[in-house]
């Protein structure tokens, strides 16, 4: 099996809400489709933490810091088979580039799940130029990028 690795940089998995209902979907349903889930998240407590979630690996890291995330990363990309990366959530902001920039810089595969908050989060950063900047990064980086609607769709630049 290949795995892929599910990665959330906003909320805590502990969490309930809209994104820990599509990764549940997400580790339920790949491994009917020859996917070996592991999800990415940050952690309530102050430490880096291996569990469990829905019997599939779930890493956590406290906090999302660049530093954070870059060794998390490196970690992960070393020690695990990761074949392909994809950030459900978080994906416009610094810490998506550096997911994506190390999985590239690992030859791995990538997608973004694009939802319209993620595009109101790019949208409110400040001056034009640095938010094409960061939407190009972004499409440079991703192998795949996936919308949750049509009318998401049409928001893309």
């Amino acid at each position: 099996m290949k795995e892929i690795l599910l990665v959330c940089l906003k909320l805590e998995m502990e969490k309930r809400g809209g994104v820990q209902a599509r990764i549940r979907n997400y580790v339920t349903h790949l491994p009917s489709l020859g996917y070996q889930p592991s999800v990415l998240a940050l952690s309530p407590d102050k430490i880096k933490t291996t569990n469990t979630y829905l019997s599939h690996p779930l890493y956590q890291m406290y906090k999302r810091n660049v530093f954070n995330i870059i060794t998390t990363m490196i970690y992960l990309l070393i020690n695990q088979d990761i074949s392909c990366v994809h950030i459900i959530e978080g994906t416009t902001g610094i810490g998506g580039l550096v997911i994506l920039l190390l999985a590239k810089l690992f030859r791995k595969k990538t997608g973004i799940s694009v939802y319209s908050g993620e595009l109101v989060d790019l949208r409110a950063i400040k001056g034009p130029f640095l938010r094409r900047a960061i939407f190009s990064a972004l499409v440079t980086l991703t192998d795949e990028i996936a919308v949750n609607s049509r009318a998401t769709a049409g928001l893309l630049p």
